[in-house]
């Protein structure tokens, strides 16, 4: 049911004492020289009647039971109508209110008289709040939710109450408060994915209108930040705000989404935009820990097309890592220099390199045997995306609200605005705007195209116009660098490094095909080499390489074949005398061409146990219900096989009696296991002795 809120003032005002906020045009205009109409489109765009889900605007319910919301909006705004703040033609629109099943309860309700007077008046009314809560404040229609607690969503349509148009409709006063009659007004209800707003002159069409808004926004991880834009030169027309965990892109490609997107209106939308700290009874408070990124202990895998980097994360987050080619610490555009980046969940994870530099050449241990990597691990990532924003000659400096920093942190902002700019460079800044390229922008006043090293905040700015326009007055044949296009800015709440040297010249791989290389460690300090080779055009022979510290590797023998071959197995035993007592031995293989030409293999491990390396076997892989371990040992007592998948996780564990001598376990009960490899894994006393893949089918 609609109604006009005054017969419940009395009631309402026997509360206990408010500590009034409004929700709405207070914390988008903080002073009446600011401008930030709520700008909706009934058929598509912001909070319109057929709006999809990201597009809405939310009001949340906790207590269904004792809560009223209370609301009201300004006329709306047409052409050629006066430039008078909340002055409005009074073009007729709607509003209705529908519950979280999408169920209307609650109007339409046709706005198109002055609920709020324009000017100053109304200004100061629409501060203080629903009359029914404050004196001085506007003349409020109230809504008792009926339908339980959940996010409800206001919709709004110009000319017709039921069916969506395509009109577009801006209000400059307007708020919404949720009220509770037991503990008074709740802030931090009122919420949408990403706002639509208009700060335009409305008679001149002009950018005199600033917008000096504050908005919260409350991510996926919990993490609640605030962005003032008091003193950010904000000048748009109607424009697209959002903060997300990705950027305006949707390709799923993170290096490519968080880059700013060129005459597109497209913003992230996964975190909840709030005009207060989002009321934390509903949205709590997450954890930023510190030591959250370590790297493993196995720091890097190598296969014939990529490298993967391997760390272990208490938390999740956006992993970065620098291979910085020229050893300066920092990222250099338009150099060898290359940042890779995924989204990474706690656990034990990866960042996949495919061996290609930031020029697109293929990496080898010729080339660069060694590689500085610099790891950046960032909490909760925000990118905040502005579409279609003119001017923005302040920049912002964003603020972790909650929850706390384990120590303190300024954070820094990055940005990638390489797409929205040409090659052409008057000089080291491309200073033009594709495809207008018979316009030049103002160097001066443009940023660069790429930060990925993060710059103090506020650095990224811009001003809208080239030379053709002049003043605040849009040319509509130039299209600025903001307007049309969907900018783009990321940060972190908190930033740890890591910092290691990685050595291409022991991660290096063969073109050739190996469909089996292995060193296997064997009885009395010895290590049997196996590999077998394909396809190999030009062969010379092989180079056996042996390290005992994965740096500094000798060649022990050469293993020579026929110039063509295919399918060759090779076999090789290293007895050298210098493996006794050792823990471990490395080894590679050189395949050397007839032209002399050289490529390495990746490199093999020998581990030495107390019985100096006891062969295992799985005589019955793959597996069906039982596993079948076949092994020499000198050890005699109880050992462990554990059953792992590939992630490491332990899946099963049994014990066993061993001998010194031939050992066949029978590892029964294996059904319930789901199809796919394992890792089986026996030890005894912390000593390894032996650990074999297997398939269950």
């Amino acid at each position: 049911m609609i109604r006009w809120s005054h017969s419940l003032f009395i009631l309402l005002f026997t509360f206990i004492s408010f500590n009034l906020f409004a929700e709405g045009s207070k914390q988008l205009m903080p002073d009446i020289n600011s401008r930030a109409a709520l700008c909706t489109q009934g058929s598509s765009g912001f909070a319109g009647y057929a709006s999809l889900p990201k597009d809405r605007l939310f009001i949340h319910i906790k207590d269904a039971a004792n809560e009223i919301v209370y609301l009201n909006f300004s006329l709306g705004y047409g052409t050629g109508v006066s430039n008078i703040l909340g002055e409005g033609n009074g073009d007729p629109y709607y509003f209705r209110i529908k519950d979280p099943l999408g169920n209307v309860v609650y109007g339409p309700q046709l706005i198109n008289t002055s609920p709020i007077p324009s000017g100053v008046t109304g200004y100061n009314q629409i501060m203080a709040g629903p009359s029914a809560l404050a004196a001085g404040g506007y003349n409020a229609y109230s809504f008792t939710p009926s339908s339980g607690n959940g996010d409800y969503y206001i919709e709004f349509n110009k000319t017709d109450p039921n069916t969506a148009t395509s009109s577009q409709c801006s209000f400059d006063y307007w708020d919404i408060t949720v009220a509770n009659t037991t503990s008074g007004v709740v802030d931090g209800r009122v919420w949408a994915y990403s706002w639509g707003l208009y700060s335009k002159d409305y008679t001149t069409a002009g950018y005199s209108g600033v917008f000096k808004g504050k908005l919260f926004t409350y991510s996926t991880d919990q993490v609640v930040q605030s962005v003032d834009f008091s003193n950010s030169g904000f000048k748009g027309g109607s424009f697209r705000i959002g903060f997300s965990t990705q950027g305006p892109g949707t390709s799923g490609n993170y290096l490519l989404d968080r880059q700013s997107k060129y005459n597109i209106r497209s913003v992230g939308n996964d975190h909840k935009v709030f005009l207060n700290d989002p009321d934390i009874t509903v949205y709590p408070s997450g954890s930023i820990l510190a030591n959250a990124i370590t790297i493993s202990s196995t720091p890097f895998n190598c296969n014939s097309t990529s490298v993967t980097f391997n760390y272990n994360l208490t938390q999740g987050g956006i992993v970065e890592v620098l291979l910085d080619f020229n050893n300066n610490g920092v990222f250099d555009y338009n150099t060898r220099d290359r940042i890779l980046a995924q989204t990474l969940a706690a656990g034990a994870q990866s960042v996949v390199w495919d061996l290609k530099d930031g020029l697109g050449n293929t990496v080898t241990p010729d080339t660069d045997p060694v590689i500085k990597l610099i790891t950046t691990y960032g909490k909760s990532v925000s990118h905040l995306t502005l579409a279609d924003v003119e001017y923005f000659s302040g920049g912002f400096i964003p603020t972790v609200v909650r929850p706390a920093q384990p120590s303190p942190y300024a954070p820094k902002l990055y940005y990638d605005d390489e797409a929205m700019r040409t090659a052409i460079a008057a000089t080291a800044t491309p200073n033009r705007q594709y495809p207008d390229t018979l316009l030049a922008f103002n160097v001066a006043s443009q940023p660069i195209a790429k930060e990925l090293n993060g710059c103090v905040a506020p650095c990224h700015t811009w001003t809208n116009f080239g030379t053709a326009a002049g003043g605040d007055y849009q040319n509509n044949n130039n299209l600025g660098f903001g307007n049309g296009n969907s900018v783009n800015t990321w940060w972190y709440s908190y930033v740890e490094n890591k910092e290691y040297t990685f050595l291409m010249a022991s991660c290096s791989v063969l073109p050739l095909t190996l469909t089996k290389w292995k060193a296997t460690a064997q009885p009395g300090y010895t290590v049997q080499l196996s590999w077998n080779a394909a396809n190999a055009v030009n062969h010379e022979m092989f180079e056996i390489q042996r390290s005992f510290d994965m740096v500094h590797f000798e060649t022990i023998a050469n293993v020579r074949d026929a110039v063509n071959f295919s399918g060759s197995a090779f076999l090789y035993t290293d007895t050298d005398n210098k493996l006794q007592g050792k823990t471990f031995a490395a080894y590679k293989l050189v395949q050397v061409d007839k032209d002399g030409k050289k490529n390495n293999s990746d490199v093999q491990v020998a581990r030495f146990s107390k019985d100096a390396g006891s062969k295992l076997a799985i005589t019955s892989n793959p597996v069906k219900d039982k596993a079948q371990i076949s092994f020499y040992t000198q050890l005699t007592g109880l050992a462990t096989a554990k059953i792992s998948d590939m992630s490491g996780k332990i899946i099963s564990s049994r014990n066993f009696g061993i001998i010194n001598g031939n050992n066949i376990l029978n590892y029964d009960g294996l059904n319930k296991l789901s199809g796919g490899m394992y890792i089986l894994t026996l030890t005894t006393n912390n000593t390894l002795i032996g650990q074999q893949k297997f398939i269950k089918e």
